[in-house]
């Protein structure tokens, strides 16, 4: 199961993301690395972490938690040059002052 897909489910059963982000960033091991490397790939794919919506019906808006994660508490574990796009820490200041 792809990770996005887990954290889609869970996020949406628990209705919160964080506390499943803080377990990742915990897990240092190869396969955590790996699916951390997936899910970046997903994500970034034509820039859909600008707008990336979890749940059945996309009802959680993840961008914020997930976005700011991937720019901070991980950043060191991902080698996915796409994240050192400027426009991704311009556009996640941008939500942390506007969420919604």
């Amino acid at each position: 199961m792809p990770a996005r897909d887990a954290l889609s489910l869970i996020t949406v059963a628990t209705d919160s993301l964080r506390p499943w982000l803080n377990v990742w960033t915990a897990t240092r091991t190869p396969a955590a690395d790996t699916h951390l490397a997936e899910l970046v790939d997903d994500v970034t794919f034509e820039f859909e972490i600008t707008d990336l919506r979890m749940g059945f019906y996309g009802e959680y808006s993840a961008t914020a938690e997930l976005l700011g994660w991937l720019l901070t508490d991980v950043r060191d574990r991902v080698t996915d040059a796409r994240l050192d796009d400027p426009f991704l820490l311009e556009h996640l200041r941008t939500v942390a002052r506007h969420p919604n």
